[in-house]
């Protein structure tokens, strides 16, 4: 990777020089994959190869992981002592059926509608008029924005579920709100829920629907929600 650690090759050389230094006890050694792919698997086999010859080096008693959610779906066989699960905890990731498992998403971001408003046609919305209504209609107001991770790339292009059905968002998602067409005849109203990941009735928007709207990947989309926001846990 180039970020963290020891060279494969100076392992050997550095374990010396910290056993010779004392007070120092190895408990755990890691890697982590550049690269994990089923189809042209020589660059993770070699990575694993130089991960289990520095291993070597340390007593037999050092906790060894090395997996990530992708490699833990293909090679079983470097499982080691243990596997480092990240995007697979949130459901991502594992939906090749050659894999060695099965997820689905879990994760849920909510907001509350607080507003409803009737507008006319030619409607100016959100910052710089950048979207305009094409007939009258109803404008939801959800109390959700950029602060709070929504993504800034989804003005005019992301949906969200509210009443069990697609909405979209339009005009420029702003730091505090984004307001979203409802239509006319919708029954929405002040402190419903609106939902923006997960399902609600048949309808579904997910992380990776929003990654690719965002042109990146669903690791952002998911890590971009505010720490601030309220977890509930099921």
């Amino acid at each position: 990777m180039g970020r963290l650690g020891v060279q494969w090759d100076e392992v050997a050389a550095t374990v010396k020089a910290l056993n010779e230094a004392g007070g120092l006890e190895f408990t755990g050694v890691c890697s982590h994959f550049t690269r994990v792919d089923p189809d042209q698997p020589d660059h993770a086999l070699a990575q694993a190869a130089k991960f289990s010859n520095a291993q070597k080096c340390f007593p037999s008693t050092v906790f060894k992981h090395l997996s990530s959610s992708r490699a833990a779906l293909y090679f079983p066989g470097w499982d080691l002592d243990g596997i480092r699960q990240g995007i697979a905890l949130y459901g991502y990731g594992a939906n090749d059926p050659k894999g060695r498992f099965l997820t689905k998403p879990i994760l849920q971001w909510k907001a509350r509608v607080v507003q409803v408003k009737r507008v006319p046609a030619d409607f100016q919305v959100g910052y710089y008029s950048t979207y305009r209504t094409e007939y009258p209609t109803q404008i939801a107001t959800l109390a959700v924005g950029y602060a709070d991770g929504y993504n800034r790339a989804l003005s005019n292009r992301g949906d969200v579920l509210i009443g069990g059905r697609r909405c979209a968002v339009v005009g420029r998602v702003s730091m505090n709100w984004i307001t979203v067409d409802v239509g006319l005849d919708s029954t929405v109203k002040t402190g419903d829920e609106a939902v923006l990941i997960g399902e609600q009735g048949e309808e579904s928007v997910w992380a990776d629907e929003l990654s690719k709207i965002c042109r990146t990947i669903p690791y952002e989309i998911l890590t971009s929600i505010h720490a601030s926001l309220e977890r509930k846990y099921f």
